[in-house]
C-alpha cells in the first residue's frame, strides 16, 4: 500500500497558512499540488499556476475547483490532454462559456459531451 506523504495531510489542514500552500504549489508531489487544485483554500494564482501543471491529475482538479477563475478555465479547455477537455466536458457547473469552446473541440468525443451539458442547460 503507498504511504501518503505528510505533506499531502498538512496542506488538507484547516489551519495551514496561505503561504505553506504556495510552497507546496511549486515544490510540491504531484499528489500534493493536486490536493492543492481541490481546496477551496486554493487563490486564483495558485490556481492560475496550477493550471500548467505537467501533471493531468493536478489540472483536472484546478479545472473542477468553483474557485477557478473563468480565463483560467477558458486556458484549460484548450488543454493539450483530451482526458482534461473530457473531465471538463462532463463538468455541468461549468460556465456556458467555457462549454461552449468544449462543444467546439477536435475530440468528437469532448465535443459531444459538452454539447449535451449544454442540451441540458436549455431544457
Amino acid at each position: 500500500m503507498k504511504q501518503v506523504p505528510r505533506e499531502y495531510i498538512r496542506v488538507g489542514r484547516p489551519d495551514v497558512t496561505e503561504s505553506t500552500l504556495n510552497g507546496f504549489v511549486i515544490d510540491g508531489e504531484d499528489m500534493v499540488r493536486r490536493r492543492i487544485a481541490e481546496s477551496e483554500r486554493a487563490t486564483a494564482e495558485m490556481l492560475e499556476k496550477l493550471a500548467v501543471d505537467h501533471s493531468r491529475a493536478v489540472r483536472k482538479a484546478v479545472a473542477a475547483n468553483k474557485a477557478t477563475p473563468l480565463s483560467v478555465l477558458k486556458i484549460l479547455a484548450r488543454d493539450f490532454d483530451v482526458d482534461v477537455r473530457f473531465s471538463m466536458a462532463e463538468n455541468n457547473n461549468l460556465p456556458e462559456s467555457v462549454l461552449f469552446i468544449l462543444a467546439k473541440d477536435e475530440n468528437p468525443y469532448v465535443s459531444a459531451r459538452a454539447q449535451a451539458a449544454l442540451a441540458r442547460r436549455a431544457s
